[in-house]
């Protein structure tokens, strides 16, 4: 007799039973069906149909199958005594032929989808995007086409089995599937009236959105002017806290107008691509954006004041990123300042110089990623007393107190790292003190930067210039991902791991990472380094192999001369 295959875990059967129920409608049509028909009371009769419908359903369903060990077409008939029983499993099989019919086509729109945004060939606004689904669905050919595949990658799951199959195939797809919601959630938020969402969430918390232009009348009060109900309110509180972050700068020359020079926020959902863009700064902005449009195939010219791009990187990590950006056919311009930017033609026209002389490049669009700004224009500062330094930014104290009582500044506007990280964290210090919690004070010499480029870019503390210009007695462990069996395995050998090790205490005085996923491997340097970690101490820790993350023992092992796998 042949045995019959049954799912190996439990895990396996709840993934593959929720790989059943879940689904776009899920993520689309019942937030909008939930909205159309009273919200609240819309779920209530939802729940009500759930529990008297669905989960008496599902559970005969559980019972039959379990109970008769049998298809859905036998079961029926194999339980009961009347063959004619078996009707009802057969309806059963063609209802559910016909609701593949439906599923083939709309997979089929997903596979055409995944297809071409992997060959570029989605892109634009939604009107684009419409006009290309109208397109795509009035083919007789094509949709019928990607229907087919979609059933025979179905059918190809089928076939192996429920152990090797279907549960195989929920465990890889249904995490994909959270993690697409994430991404999904995330993009959503950038989306206009994505703020009505975050209202909600405060004011479930209890906190009360103010919507207006706030001036600072003094230590205690804060006048807000609200627009559109054209009225002045003056609100009274025993702290103040200023968080109102940073805008793109721009040169002098060449003003951002958000069409032909733009910033970016308007680089992050731009109306359509452009063929060419001239990237002005090669900071973590410039260069992410300087990757992500070119590897959208984009014709990219990264142009650099300075002699190296990432210029706050060590000098490694700037070479290194400037070799990957050169060989995905990035055109990087290094020590090349940009005399002018002209807009009145076709396409912007920028003059550079460099040591070669003058240039003219030209490029449909011009990202200006100079720097940022701190919002502290016309907010009442200077009426206040609050005391500035470096001319726009904040003066405060260690628990981000300014010279007035009661005001506190976080953030960009006060002069620390321009770093969402870095403002969360002052957000947090700067509450816990005001509550009386004695917090420990920030170390901003290890604060971890990020840039998201391939491959990423991690770093926390001294790069070797800033040792070498502090006249520290240093050592320098370098191990390269070439040596890695992990990085080699997953085709990812570009990049390295450095640390610049004290010679006299050993301590780790700075990490520098190129990589993949070196973004998430900084965590543990900076952990480390919070309590004085040591290069030996790096070696004596076990790291698993095969991992990515044990270069960064290597490259300890490198600082003392033991490496071996080099």
């Amino acid at each position: 007799m042949e045995t019959r295959g049954n799912f190996g875990s439990k895990l396996g059967v709840i993934l593959a039973t929720a790989g059943s129920a879940v689904g776009l409608g899920n993520v689309w049509r019942f937030p909008y069906m939930a909205g159309q028909n009273g919200g609240a009371a819309f779920i209530l009769i939802y729940l009500v149909c759930i529990i008297l419908l669905g989960l008496p359903g599902m559970m005969s369903e559980f019972i039959i199958g379990r109970h008769s060990a049998s298809n859905a077409a036998r079961a029926y008939s194999n339980l009961a005594k009347h063959k004619a029983w078996g009707a009802l499993g057969l309806m059963g099989v063609i209802t559910s032929m016909i609701i593949l019919g439906f599923y083939a086509v709309v997979a089929g729109w997903c596979l055409q989808y995944l297809y071409a945004s992997i060959m570029g060939g989605v892109h634009g606004n939604a009107e684009y995007v419409k006009t290309y689904f109208q397109t795509f669905a009035a083919d007789p050919i094509r949709p019928t086409l990607w229907a087919v595949g979609f059933i025979l990658l179905t059918h190809m799951v089928v076939v192996r089995g429920v152990r090797n199959g279907i549960e195989k195939a929920s465990k890889i797809l249904m995490p994909m599937l959270f993690f697409l919601l994430i991404v999904i959630v995330i993009a959503s938020c950038s989306l206009p009236g994505a703020v009505k969402g975050v209202e909600f969430l405060l004011k479930k918390n209890k906190i009360t959105l103010i919507h207006g232009d706030a001036v600072l009348r003094s230590g205690h009060s804060v006048e807000v002017n609200d627009f559109e109900a054209g009225k002045k309110t003056v609100y009274e509180a025993d702290h103040i806290i200023l968080a109102v972050g940073s805008r793109a700068n721009s040169l002098p020359f060449a003003p951002i107008d958000g069409e032909r020079i733009i910033s970016y926020r308007q680089a992050l959902i731009p109306d359509k691509l452009p063929k060419s863009l001239a990237v002005i700064g090669s900071g973590a902005i410039g260069s992410e954006f300087a990757f992500f449009y070119r590897s959208l195939g984009v014709e990219v010219y990264l142009i650099e004041y300075l002699d190296r791009i990432l210029p706050l990187e060590d000098d490694d990590v700037s070479a290194q990123i400037s070799r990957s950006f050169r060989k995905a056919g990035m055109k990087v311009m290094t020590a090349a300042q940009v005399k002018s930017v002209d807009t009145s033609g076709e396409l912007c026209k920028l003059t550079v110089e460099t040591k070669k002389g003058v240039e003219t490049i030209e490029a449909e669009t011009v990202l200006s990623a100079v720097g940022v700004i701190p919002n502290t224009d016309y907010l009442g500062l200077e009426e206040a007393g609050v005391e500035m330094v470096r001319g726009r930014k904040i003066k405060v104290d260690e628990y981000y107190r300014t010279n007035v009582e009661g005001v506190y500044a976080i953030g960009d506007i006060i002069p620390t790292q321009a770093l969402a990280h870095v403002a969360s964290a002052e957000a947090i210090c700067c509450v816990e003190a005001i509550c009386g919690l004695a917090p420990k004070p920030l170390d901003y010499g290890n604060v971890p930067g990020c840039t998201y480029v391939s491959p990423e870019v991690a770093s926390v503390g001294m790069t070797e210039r800033a040792a070498k210009e502090a006249g520290i007695d240093y050592k320098v462990g370098k191990f390269f991902f070439l040596a890695s069996g992990k990085a080699v395995a997953a085709g990812e050998k570009d990049g390295f791991v450095k640390l610049i090790v004290d010679a006299a205490t050993d301590k780790v005085l700075g990490a520098h990472l190129v990589g993949a996923n070196v973004t998430e491997m900084i965590s543990g340097i900076v952990a480390g380094r919070n309590v004085g970690m040591t290069a030996s101490d790096l070696i004596h820790s076990i790291h698993p192999h095969p991992t990515m993350s044990e270069a960064i023992m290597e490259a300890a092992e490198a600082s003392h001369g033991a490496c071996i796998h080099q």
